[in-house]
């Protein structure tokens, strides 16, 4: 990246990669989602539906391309931020661009320049604009309800300070670890147990006390 020492230029790289990864799988799902949408326009759940379903369809397919056509300047423009962030991890006056906490210990903020962040949201306002209709859109079809490809969240365009402070969170961990893994929605099936004296009585005893707990989803970087 040219801003630090050269044995410290393969760790920002490397952190970079990462960053590079994390929003192009965005851009993934993102493009998962609009083609799931083009492909139900063929089939006869789209073809059999009344002409409103169908109107306000085509209206979240429209909504869905100003989306792609603008994630790409925003996307462009989030990696330069990073970049610049990991090139303030050499300067050695570090402690004068972050709040640290009372200790002197944490960092609690990294202090940016609104300069910066009027950058971020000269990039990101069209996109926020059509994320914002998207959401719109889709929530008045029934027929986009029929897509399984994960929608991807873009609330934090939707103005400058949600652009910012997004984009400050990500700051604070410019060098992290890798990237998370996509859980798949498909939960296999729990075979059931064959009926034994001890399974029996507990399905019978109404005062057993039963429980179900979900797993909580691991932490993702959004």
């Amino acid at each position: 990246m040219g801003c630090c020492t050269e044995s410290f230029e393969e760790e920002q790289q490397n952190a970079f990669h990462l960053w590079t990864e994390h929003f192009q799988a965005k851009e993934a799902r993102l493009t998962a989602f609009q083609g799931q949408m083009e492909s139900i326009k063929v089939k006869p759940l789209y073809q059999e539906a009344s002409d409103a379903q169908q109107a306000f369809f085509d209206k979240a397919i429209e909504s869905m391309a100003q989306v792609t056509d603008t994630y790409g300047t925003c996307f462009d423009t989030l990696l330069e931020y990073i970049a610049g962030v990991l090139c303030f991890t050499c300067q050695p006056q570090w402690e004068h661009q972050v709040m640290l906490s009372a200790s002197g210990l944490r960092v609690h903020h990294l202090r940016i320049d609104d300069s910066s962040n009027d950058e971020l949201w000269a990039s990101c306002r069209y996109l926020g604009a059509a994320a914002a209709e998207l959401d719109r859109r889709i929530a008045d079809s029934m027929l986009a309800k029929a897509v399984t490809a994960r929608y991807e969240d873009l609330i934090m365009f939707l103005d400058k300070i949600s652009v910012s402070e997004y984009m400050e969170r990500f700051g604070m961990i410019a060098m992290r670890g890798p990237n998370e893994l996509e859980i798949s929605k498909t939960v296999a099936s729990v075979p059931t147990l064959p009926p034994t004296a001890t399974t029996s009585s507990a399905v019978s005893g109404k005062s057993s006390e039963t429980s179900s707990e979900e797993g909580a989803p691991a932490r993702s970087l959004k």
